[in-house]
């Protein structure tokens, strides 16, 4: 597993302490507290599942950028300039790479700090993306917000564009949640959560204007225990524009989300773009946008919400 941030106790916002979970109920510090135990030694009793873990990772890059390489001849582009977004993403899916802020009810409002930028270029069909972002969920508390959540996401994508009706997306990523200081839900402290997966999307553009998506993630790893396939469809319709235009346009996402115990969640979406801006407004229903609090306490969240997400 890769370093998490121990939450023994709630996070503070000026330091951090970093530690490697081979096991769910064993930490292990990396600086200075070994109490006696060598690293060697851990690693010997627990590798079954950290070495699955780490060769999972290295395999999709090693394969990734295998086939990269062997097709350099064909004009391999490090960091392009030119490189269109993530053809793959959504807005009407919160936990895609877009920053921004919406305001919704139950006094609560959900930050974001994400980018999706392509590393690699093959040609115009082929790219690799890197994504990572951070997402927080604040209490309204009078004027001021107080943080509760502080959910992390990382991901490496490869996008192929076979044409105009069809993009697939195959990828790695991992996202860990975590509370702070704030949270009302004390309970939740001491718990370490993470899940790993391999993300796959598949693209579907029947007309100019409409979009079907096919989004899953298979789980290779989670603490505590998801679901084994996380995921769904979700639709775009733009009915006065087309995709990457400005505009008006519809969205519906309906997915099962991490914990196995919640059934279909559903994501209800109008928005006009501007530019690489985004003013959306829409409703939620289901699974707890908050991971610890879906995957530890089985939490369920219905919302109607407003605000802004950017491409960036």
């Amino acid at each position: 597993m890769s370093p998490t941030i121990k939450e023994g106790t709630a996070l503070k916002s000026a330091s951090f302490k970093f530690i490697l979970h081979v096991k769910h109920r064993t930490p292990i510090p990396l600086m200075s507290k070994f109490q006696g135990e060598s690293l060697k030694q851990l690693m010997h009793e627990h590798h079954h599942r950290f070495f699955f873990a780490v060769n999972s990772y290295f395999c999709v890059i090693a394969l990734i950028f295998g086939f990269f390489i062997q097709s350099s001849s064909y004009g391999l582009v490090l960091l392009p300039e030119t490189a269109p977004n993530d053809p793959t993403t959504s807005t009407v899916i919160f936990d895609d790479p877009y920053t921004g802020m919406v305001l919704r009810t139950e006094n609560r409002t959900v930050g974001t700090v994400a980018v999706s930028f392509p590393i690699l270029t093959l040609d115009p069909q082929n790219h690799l993306y890197a994504q990572t972002g951070v997402e927080s969920t604040l209490r309204l508390e009078g004027i001021s917000f107080s943080p509760e959540t502080l959910d992390l996401r990382v991901g490496l994508n490869w996008v192929h564009i076979f044409d105009e009706h069809f993009s697939l997306s195959l990828g790695i990523s991992h996202e860990s949640g975590h509370v702070m200081d704030n949270v009302i839900e004390t309970e939740l402290i001491p718990y370490n959560i993470g899940v790993d997966g391999f993300p796959i999307r598949l693209i579907y553009k029947p007309f100019a204007n409409v979009e079907i998506g096919l989004h899953e993630l298979v789980v290779i790893d989670a603490i505590p225990r998801s679901r084994e396939l996380i995921g769904g469809l979700f639709f775009e319709y733009y009915p006065w524009t087309l995709p990457n235009h400005n505009g008006f346009y519809i969205q519906s996402d309906l997915y099962f989300p991490e914990n196995p115990s919640i059934g279909l969640t559903t994501t209800e979406q109008i928005g006009y773009r501007y530019d690489t801006a985004h003013f959306v407004a829409g409703y939620h229903s289901g699974a707890d946008l908050r991971l610890k609090h879906q995957l530890v306490l089985n939490s369920t969240s219905y919302f109607w919400y407003t605000g802004i997400r950017f491409e960036i």
